[in-house]
């Protein structure tokens, strides 16, 4: 009896875990989805944990950002489709999201890394699918 009420209580430890961190990741994708509705490339950049680049780099991802909304069109919502939290060597949290633009939708998938307790929980990886791109390349 005492082995399942530890196992309930460690379970119920790491699902406090899986909240902190989910409710961190969308504070932060949602702050990342603002900057982009008002085109505040700068402020975009400090939600991925690369923000500390070189100006050169920023600069280039800055020309990316506005590559990416030049070929989907100006931002108007996300909606959250799904989550996974998983704990191991290091603790990863994954977002994807429905997003739509003014010239279509696209699947975002947000990356986070560590703990939602450090400084800044920003994503470590950013995918972006939309039949929208692969016609602006054809």
């Amino acid at each position: 009896m005492k082995k399942y009420i530890l196992l309930l209580l460690m379970l119920a430890l790491l699902g406090c875990g899986a909240g902190d961190a989910t409710q961190a990741a969308q504070a932060t994708t949602a702050s990342y989805f603002q900057a982009l509705a008002v085109k505040d490339w700068d402020k975009a950049l400090e939600c991925y944990a690369s923000a500390q680049m070189t100006e050169d780099n920023k600069a280039k991802q800055v020309k990316m950002l506005e590559n990416l909304i030049a070929k989907l069109g100006d931002y108007q919502s996300h909606s959250l489709v799904s989550y996974r939290y998983m704990t191991g060597s290091s603790t990863t949290t994954t977002l994807v999201y429905t997003v739509r633009y003014a010239k279509g939708t696209a699947k975002e998938t947000f990356i986070f890394k560590g703990s939602p307790h450090d400084q800044g929980y920003q994503f470590t990886g950013h995918t972006i699918e939309s039949p929208v791109l692969l016609k602006a390349t054809q």
